[in-house]
Parts: C-alpha cells; structure tokens; sequence
C-alpha cells in the first residue's frame, strides 16, 4: 500500500483488506457457494479470522461479531471518536484550569 500510493494505510483501507480477505477465504473454503453453506464456512472454518485490524470472529448466522468503533472526520483526518473526544476535554479542562489560576 505505502509503495502503490506512498501513504500509510488509513482505517478504511484497514477494514477493506479484511473484508477481501474474508471474502476469497470464504470463497476457497465453501464447497457449495449458496447462504447456508456460507454461514457453515463463516461460522466453523472462518470462526476467528486473524485480520490487519484484530481478530474477526462471526456467529452462528455468519455475521461479524464486533464492537463498532466510531470514527469522526476532522481536519481532514480520520480519528477515533472515543479518543477525540477525551482529548477534547483534556484541553477544555486545562483552559478551565488555566482561567482560574490566571483569572
């Protein structure tokens, strides 16, 4: 990826390897490629997929079970939500601070 567009990867580009991955496994592994052999396949063969953003692990209808992480554009960035906001509050607390020693 670093070579092809001289950046590193961002999260997006993270979470769509994975899911091509998942993908031609799925693809490899399903004897007979129809919706209940492919939750068999996502389900017993595929269960923990060790993927570039952690390991993936599906349920018993062969849907990813995960977490969601939020994610929130600024400045042109891409930024973990969770960590924005508690860095945001950091800096208004320190500006809290400030103001009352400083007046």
């Amino acid at each position: 990826y670093r070579e092809q567009f001289s950046q590193d990867p961002d999260i997006y580009a993270a979470h769509a390897f994975d899911a091509m991955r998942v993908a031609l496994a799925t693809v490899t592994l399903t004897e007979i490629f129809e919706t209940p052999e492919i939750r068999k396949t996502l389900q017993f063969k595929l269960a923990e997929f060790p993927g570039v953003t952690g390991v993936i692990q599906f349920n018993d209808y062969g849907d990813v079970h995960r977490n969601p992480i939020m994610f929130i554009v600024k400045d042109g960035k891409v930024r973990n939500y969770e960590r924005y906001v508690e860095a945001e509050k950091k800096k208004i607390r320190e500006k809290i601070r400030n103001l009352l020693i400083n007046g």
